[in-house]
């Protein structure tokens, strides 16, 4: 997926080491809604705080629009990634969606998903 690469293009902020975007579904009143949620593994020593997710929402409406501004932004110490190190996405929204993750020999970082089930700034 390409979103993760246009995403850090609009986030040339030197705190953020790495992001994945993540649409997920859920029902709500008997309609599906999807929440757009940004995973961020910020730089160390920085913290993703109030000041700056404001600063990262500032610079993807500036850069891209407003619609691409995430309606969460969510601190995770690292991103699931393939042997051959790429972003694994759809191990992520499978995860917070309670899918069955399939293929998960093929990560590098299979534990890191423990850390995306159950987040409490996903739920409703």
């Amino acid at each position: 997926m390409k979103s993760a690469e246009n995403t850090k293009r609009y986030l040339s902020i030197s705190i953020i080491k790495n992001n994945i975007k993540i649409n997920k579904t859920y029902k709500l009143y008997q309609v599906l809604t999807k929440i757009f949620g940004l995973f961020l593994v910020t730089n160390k020593p920085y913290i993703l705080n109030d000041d700056l997710i404001n600063k990262i929402k500032k610079q993807i409406r500036y850069k891209a629009s407003p619609r691409h501004v995430p309606a969460k932004m969510i601190s995770v110490n690292d991103i699931p990634r393939t042997k051959n190190g790429k972003i694994v996405e759809l191990a992520v929204k499978n995860t917070i969606e309670g899918n069955e993750i399939k293929n998960i020999q093929a990560l590098a970082n299979p534990e890191i998903l423990k850390e995306y089930k159950n987040l409490k700034e996903l739920k409703n």
